[in-house]
């Protein structure tokens, strides 16, 4: 059995222009074309009649807005059909958002497969010194980034396709147009289709350059206000070996002066023994000093034994907590090893033990205590002081950067903001214990460094 039917081609929702296929000329269009173009063609250039020629699809625009997606299909051997399609509310839509992708701040950039640049928007533009024409003509990068840099783009770009997951790069250099290379945080998102294939890649790229300059900058103040709240303490522990070094070799020349024949060499080597003693006393001082002032947030992690460390950090505190009674206690195992950037690790510390010293040196009963346990992959490190706790009022905005209760010229306020950020770069957090009567702070942080 066999079936025909007629359709009006006025009664079709979209376009539609009847071709000769040997002239390319209209011989036929229903009424919804003729309200666009009658004759399509003839209003083309060469290079569009010759686009419609070899594509099946694509766009053209015949008046101000007015979009239409062409699809050429043969009708037996004597008629081309073109089937048109009026979009230019989707480009509007698509103009609207581009104009809101160029008002944000950070750097969007559209990749297709293979990390094929599709699409940026001003501030990529403006980073790479470029316009929509030139970014367009882009591929994968520009010339002046680093090759480095870009096939890192690339292994990036392709594990967000291959795994269809967000990725989030909490550093990566990009090269601007002048040769300054500037450091981004970047959010690599896969686009997806209904069916949940893998369409395009968008990265939202925010400039950290500035920002990671001015917490270097914080950093070096906060561990030079660190280290100035124990300078006289510090004094002290130089002053203490050197006075003892300067009455041995006065005693020793008193000796030799008056006593040469009676000196035993028994009593010299006794008197040099003490001088080398204290001497090397100073010598590891100094020593600290230098490497707590030089080390830095760009130091390797190490395996570190963490009771040493803090052995170390209680040269600083010694001669200070002496003079004002506090009694310093220590419950860290013998065997607890972490990776750590010692002189960053230290300064948390250091920071603490001021925070702990100022909050006791007025009481009557002062001593502070730092205890340390391991939980399975993390060790938890506490430092309680003999205080009377952090009111709700202050503990609340303790974190904050510039927040502080000291009285002015005492304190700058960056102490326990600078010291959070240093222990989430170790993948650790530090807060407030409110669970203990007592002030404490809790550190935790992992025995291995997680690497990403």
């Amino acid at each position: 059995m066999t079936s025909s039917f007629t359709i009006n081609l006025n009664d079709l929702p979209f376009m539609v222009w009847v071709l000769d296929p040997k002239t390319q000329q209209v011989i036929d269009h229903n009424k919804l074309a003729g309200t666009y173009a009658k004759d399509p063609i003839s209003s083309l250039s060469k290079i569009d009649q010759q686009k419609l020629k070899t594509q099946k699809e694509l766009c053209l625009e015949f008046k101000p807005g007015g979009w239409i997606v062409f699809k050429t299909q043969l009708s037996g051997a004597n008629q081309i059909l073109l089937f048109g399609h009026d979009i230019s509310s989707y480009k509007n839509i698509e103009y609207q958002l581009e104009q809101i992708m160029d008002a944000v701040t950070d750097m969007v950039l559209m990749k297709g497969k293979d990390s094929a640049i599709q699409w940026g928007n001003k501030a990529f533009r403006d980073l790479y010194g470029m316009n929509k024409f030139d970014v367009d003509q882009l591929v994968l990068d520009a010339e002046f980034n680093q090759p480095d840099y870009t096939q890192q783009y690339i292994l990036d770009d392709k594990w967000v396709w291959d795994n269809k997951k967000i990725l989030i790069i909490d550093c990566e250099p990009v090269t601007r147009h002048d040769g300054v290379v500037r450091k981004f945080q970047t959010t690599k998102i896969p686009i997806l289709d209904r069916d949940g294939k893998v369409q395009a890649t968008l990265g939202i790229s925010r400039d950290i350059t500035d920002e990671i300059e001015n917490q270097a900058r914080s950093y070096a103040s906060s561990k030079m206000a660190a280290l100035g709240e124990m300078a006289g303490g510090i004094a002290h522990e130089i002053n203490n070996p050197l006075s003892v070094i300067l009455g041995r070799v006065e005693q020793l020349q008193r000796q030799l002066e008056k006593e040469f024949t009676n000196l035993s060499a028994q009593a010299m080597k006794t008197q040099i023994e003490s001088i080398q003693e204290h001497s090397y006393r100073i010598v590891k001082i100094i020593d600290g000093l230098r490497r707590f002032c030089h080390g830095g947030t760009d130091e390797p992690f190490t395996i570190r034994n963490i009771r040493q460390v803090l052995h170390k950090i209680e040269d600083f505190c010694f001669s200070r907590m002496s003079t004002l009674g506090i009694r310093l206690e220590m419950d860290i195992p013998d065997t607890l090893q972490a990776e750590v950037q010692e002189i960053p690790f230290s300064q948390v510390i250091l920071n603490l033990l001021n925070n702990a010293i100022d909050a006791v040196e007025t009481l009557d009963e002062r001593w502070i205590k730092i205890t340390a346990i391991v939980v399975n992959d993390e060790f938890e490190l506490r430092v309680f002081d003999s205080g009377p706790g952090v009111p709700d009022e202050v503990a609340v905005r303790i974190m904050q950067p510039f927040f502080t209760t000291k009285p002015v010229n005492k304190g700058t306020g960056l102490g326990l903001s600078i010291s959070q950020t240093i222990v989430k770069n170790h993948g650790g957090s530090l807060r407030l214990d409110r669970n203990v009567a007592q002030s404490c702070f809790l550190l935790t942080l992992p025995i291995h460094r997680i690497r990403s």
